[in-house]
C-alpha cells in the first residue's frame, strides 16, 4: 500500500524504529493514498451533535458568569486594613488620628472624609 505525507505529499515512505511511517523530506506522519483526514466520530455518528454543542455553550457561559461574579465580589471587597473600628486600630498603632498615608488609615474609619481616621469627635 502506498502512503503519502500529510504535509508535503511526498510518496516515498520510511519506517521508523517504532514501526511507524515518516516522511524523509519533512519528518511528518503518513496516511494511505486517497484516505481522508480522520474525523471525530463515535460508533459512526458525529461526536459533536447540536445538543452537545448547546450544552457545551451553556456550560462555558456558566463558567464565565461564575468567574465574573467572583471577580466582582473580590473587587467590591474593602481592601482596607482589618480593623473593625478605631479602638482596634488604636490598640495596634497607638492613639489616633491617622492620616491617609498611615497603615491604620481606612476610609471606613474616616467619618467626615477629611483624610484623617479616628480623630476625636467634636460635634453638637
Amino acid at each position: 500500500m502506498a502512503y503519502e505525507c500529510y504535509r508535503c505529499r511526498n510518496s516515498n515512505m520510511r519506517r521508523t524504529a517504532t514501526g511507524g511511517l515518516e516522511c524523509p523530506n519533512c519528518g511528518h506522519s503518513w496516511q494511505p493514498r486517497g484516505a481522508t483526514a480522520p474525523t471525530l466520530e463515535v460508533s459512526g455518528k458525529p461526536f459533536i451533535t447540536p445538543l452537545r454543542a448547546v450544552i457545551a455553550t451553556v456550560a462555558v457561559i456558566a463558567v464565565i458568569a461564575t468567574i465574573a461574579v467572583i471577580v466582582f465580589i473580590v473587587v467590591q471587597r474593602d481592601d482596607d486594613p482589618a480593623f473593625a473600628n478605631c479602638d482596634a486600630a488604636e490598640a495596634h498603632y497607638g492613639p489616633g488620628p491617622f492620616p491617609r498615608d498611615h497603615p491604620a488609615y481606612s476610609a471606613r474609619l474616616d467619618g467626615d472624609g477629611d483624610g484623617e481616621a479616628c480623630e476625636p469627635y467634636i460635634g453638637n
